[in-house]
């Protein structure tokens, strides 16, 4: 099931020639949609894994929704598969610090 919808996704991201649906997303949901996936809570449950979400719900992001989410999900598929039994997985947004003044 897991590998069958990640070559799924991917497939879909890979036939983008362009980006063409950027939007301003809220990050606090696109991470709540992309934690809700089917695949991901069956993950959460078995490993009793404790899910801590720092993000404030007007914190946003100008991107292509399908491309955030695939990028969050394969950082959530990431964390998950290295996690152990009972561990804590904390998603948090910190400000961002402009590189240059």
């Amino acid at each position: 099931d897991l590998l069958v919808t990640r070559l799924l996704d991917l497939s879909r991201i890979e036939r983008l020639e362009e980006l063409t649906r950027i939007e301003k997303l809220k990050i606090a949901s696109v991470v709540n949609d992309v934690l809700n996936a089917p695949i991901r809570i069956k993950a959460i449950a078995s490993k009793k894994i404790k899910v801590v979400i720092e993000i404030a719900k007007k914190s946003t992001i100008n991107a292509e929704k399908i491309l955030l989410e695939q990028a969050i999900g394969n950082i959530i598929n990431n964390a998950l598969d290295f996690s152990q039994l009972e561990a804590p997985l904390l998603l948090r947004h910190l400000k961002q610090i402009p590189l240059c003044q």
